[in-house]
């Protein structure tokens, strides 16, 4: 799990070997579909797309992927992580919405085939106590 903090950078959980290049995408652009991951896959290399979902209504949704373009990214050996719901505030959130904002996308990716996510980036760098507390510990009975 890659924790991504405002001020230290991140929070590893686990050792990254050496000579490791971590390549990591966010939001979900349309773009980081349809240019992005042919691009890596051709050269053989992996990445992990963060992703949420905008509101339909945010400024021009056909700029972000739909779920599933997010499949196929899946399907093309990436990792897709969470990234909220809805790109949420999560340093301004309760407990229970940070479960709500995190379980949506994994039960969202259950419901499509789509591998569980282990990686979690926080939308904008939001970030709590709360939200670490949250975040190391089950989030389902």
């Amino acid at each position: 799990m890659l924790i991504y903090l405002p001020v230290n950078g991140q929070i590893l959980k686990k050792p990254i070997p050496d000579k490791t290049v971590v390549l990591t995408f966010d939001d979900g652009v349309a773009s980081h579909y349809s240019n992005v991951a042919p691009l890596l896959k051709e050269r053989g290399f992996g990445a992990t797309f963060f992703v949420c979902e905008f509101p339909p209504n945010f400024i021009d949704s056909t700029k972000y992927m739909n779920w599933r373009q997010m499949q196929q990214l899946d399907r093309m050996g990436f990792e897709v992580a969470n990234h909220t719901h809805n790109h949420a505030a999560v340093g301004k959130l309760s407990e229970e919405e940070i479960i709500r904002e995190i379980v949506y996308i994994e039960d969202k990716c259950d419901s499509l085939g789509i591998t569980t996510p282990l990686s979690f980036a926080y939308p904008g760098y939001s970030m709590s106590e709360t939200v670490l507390q949250t975040l190391d510990k089950p989030l389902r009975n």
